[in-house]
């Protein structure tokens, strides 16, 4: 599923001293947190409102994902952001837009806007029971030689627009250090392809779901934990694509020192195809661990399974192991390291039969901070996917440079 993880560095300025000094504490960072069924963002005492507008120019190698015909072009983007949150007694409101533009030298058929809307509230019934309701809105795109267009860029003129809708409302017990913690939420999930109907109906799902947290501090500071999923997939065009989704881990989460943390949970999964009573079983695992020595320093590294909706034509979906390393050093007050590595083992599903997938990804960025207002930044992407099928093998790299500016 698409923003799995999202940091956000968005310094705070033309705020309140108060505001400003908080934001400064927190190390001008606002951390968006973001799966399949639900989001959070960090918490702030008291208002804020911080927004950016976000500029690069990036060179890619091998825009179609192709196996061996690279063909490469130059892309523009200009993306504003804004982060909101209104706090008062009871009550609790967070929310984040993000609006991208992206234009391309030698692909202009390809140009597009991408629109991510997103929206909390909390309201706390008292102690530590809070109710919590969220909504996202997202336009997104799925370029050429991806998704449902795999392999076969060659032979489609544009990418895909997909829009997404998720709705929950939810019920929270705990507090941090608290005793125990209770988390539960009921959603539901819209997806549909606005581009190339004869071929993307087939694709588009609704989908409901039920999820359970539990913890409870089993001594000092280690918790017993565990967690319940259901979803069920309905598709309008595709009955033979419609499933359920049943999943149970448990496991505990220690909080070693102040510096570093670690979570592990192992379970099982049940998955059945509606329609054809096909039904795979397998485990289910989620393992984080974060390590934060000082303000400078952090490091996270996770390991999960996860079940994946991305479409193919004629894939019914995808179970991937995902493993993701994210560092970020800040060498003084004016300059910052950030180094992320993905590496993701896909089993698509299909017919009966499957396929598998290794897919690497690397992306390092220099962050400097010119003034105030403004952040000069140099990235480089690589991303390179093994493929049993040949014609889904590719290589990509992407190199750019921009600059952030801050109201």
């Amino acid at each position: 599923m698409r923003f799995k993880y999202l940091p956000l560095i968005l310094p705070a300025l033309t705020l309140p001293v108060a505001a400003q000094e908080t934001a400064q504490a927190i190390q001008q960072e606002i951390e968006l947190i973001r799966n399949y069924s639900n989001f959070d963002l960090k918490f702030f005492e008291g208002n804020m409102f911080i927004a950016e507008v976000d500029t690069s120019v990036e060179h890619i190698d091998n825009f179609e994902f192709s196996p061996d015909d690279k063909e490469s072009t130059i892309a523009y983007s200009l993306n504003p952001k804004a982060f909101v949150q209104v706090h008062q007694d009871n009550h609790l409101f967070q929310s984040f837009i993000d609006i991208k533009r992206n234009q391309f030298a030698d692909f202009s058929d390809d140009d597009h806007n991408e629109y991510h809307v997103l929206g909390k509230y909390f309201y706390r019934l008292g102690g530590e029971h809070r109710l919590l309701a969220s909504f996202t809105f997202d336009e997104s795109y799925e370029y050429r030689g991806s998704g449902l267009s795999k392999g076969l860029a060659d032979v489609v003129d544009t990418g895909n627009t997909i829009q997404e809708t998720l709705v929950n409302v939810g019920y929270q017990r705990g507090r941090p250090g608290g005793v125990s913690h209770i988390n539960l939420l009921l959603g539901a999930n819209k997806l549909e392809y606005q581009t190339n109907a004869e071929i993307t109906d087939r694709f588009n799902f609704d989908t409901v779901f039920a999820i359970g947290d539990f913890d409870y501090l089993y001594t000092g500071k280690t918790y017993f934990t565990s967690t319940f999923t259901y979803y069920d997939f309905t598709y309008d065009n595709a009955s033979d694509l419609e499933r359920t989704e049943l999943g149970f881990m448990v496991g505990a989460k220690w909080e070693a020192s102040l510096a570093s943390k670690f979570e592990a949970l192992v379970g099982y999964q049940e998955i059945e195809l509606t329609e054809s009573k096909l039904k795979l079983d397998q485990t289910k695992w989620r393992f984080i661990y974060t390590w934060e020595p000082s303000e400078q320093i952090r490091l996270s590294i996770s390991s999960k399974r996860q079940t994946e909706n991305n479409s193919e034509v004629a894939s019914d979906f995808a179970i991937a192991d995902l493993h993701l390393l994210l560092f970020n050093y800040e060498f003084t007050e004016f300059t910052a390291f950030d180094f992320i590595t993905k590496i993701e083992t896909t089993d698509v599903q299909f017919n009966g039969t499957s396929r598998e997938e290794e897919e690497l990804a690397i992306t390092t960025r220099f962050s400097y901070w010119w003034h105030p207002r403004v952040t000069f930044n140099v990235s480089y992407g690589y991303e390179e996917n093994d493929s049993d099928f040949e014609a889904f093998s590719y290589e990509q790299n992407r190199f750019s440079v921009g600059a952030t500016f801050r109201f």
